[in-house]
C-alpha cells in the first residue's frame, strides 16, 4: 500500500507541478534602449566632457554556475535482518549542491529518531528497544539533470553514503554506546524543480 501511495504522489507531481524550464540560450528583448557614454576630449582649450548615446538591446542568459537547496522526505526499505532491527522507516531530508550547467555535486543530510525493534548486543552492551536511536545518513553524490517536457527535469545520481548511529538517551539508559558506522554506495533518480532568482545581462 505504501509503495502505491508513493507512485500516486509521483504521478500527481508530474501532471500538476509546473516548474521553470532552464533555457540556457541567450534571450534578447525586442525593445531598444539608449546607453549613455561619457567621453573626455583633450584639446588646446583643455578637457571637455561629451555625452553620447547609442542604441542597444538587453539580453540575458542563465549562468553556468548555481546552487541548489533540497528539502523533502526519505523512505528506506532494508533487507530482512536490518529491517527486523531498525524497521523500514522514513524521515526528513536536507541537501545542498553546486551546479555547473546540467552537472551538480552535493551532499544530503537525513536525520530521524527511531526505537529499535529488538535488543542488540554491541560489545557486550545491550541496546534495548527503549533506546532513542538516530541513524543519521550523509550522502555525497554527483548527478546529471535531463530536461523533460512540461518543464520538468530528472536527475540520475551516483555517490557515497555513510550512516552514523547516535543514541540520544544514553543517560536515561545508564550506558554509553559505540555503534560502528556503516558505509556504502548510493544510486538513484530525483525529480527537480528549479526557480530562477537572478538574471545575468550582457
Amino acid at each position: 500500500m505504501q509503495k502505491l501511495f508513493l507512485i500516486f504522489v509521483m504521478l500527481f507531481i508530474h501532471f500538476n507541478v509546473f516548474s521553470q524550464k532552464c533555457n540556457r540560450e541567450i534571450v534578447c528583448l525586442s525593445d531598444t534602449i539608449d546607453v549613455p557614454v561619457f567621453i573626455k576630449k583633450y584639446n588646446s582649450q583643455g578637457v571637455q566632457d561629451s555625452l553620447y548615446t547609442y542604441k542597444a538591446i538587453t539580453c540575458n542568459k542563465v549562468t553556468k554556475f548555481g546552487i541548489r537547496f533540497d528539502a523533502g522526505v526519505s523512505q528506506y526499505f532494508y533487507n530482512e535482518p536490518t529491517a527486523n532491527w531498525l524497521s523500514n522507516h522514513g524521515g526528513p531530508l536536507f541537501g545542498f549542491s553546486i551546479a555547473y550547467e546540467n552537472w551538480n555535486i552535493g551532499a544530503r543530510f537525513k536525520p530521524y529518531t527511531i526505537n529499535p525493534q529488538k535488543n542488540l548486543d554491541f560489545n557486550s552492551i545491550i541496546l534495548s528497544t527503549e533506546a532513542k536511536l538516530n541513524p543519521v545518513k550523509f550522502d555525497f553524490y554527483i548527478g546529471y539533470s535531463f530536461d523533460m517536457k512540461r518543464n520538468f527535469s530528472f536527475e540520475p545520481y551516483l555517490g557515497y553514503s555513510e550512516t552514523k548511529f547516535v543514541v540520544i538517551n544514553e543517560e536515561q539508559l545508564n550506558n554509553k554506546f559505540n555503534i560502528p558506522s556503516s558505509f556504502g554506495s548510493v544510486i538513484g533518480i530525483t525529480l527537480n524543480k528549479y526557480i530562477s532568482t537572478k538574471k545575468k545581462y550582457e
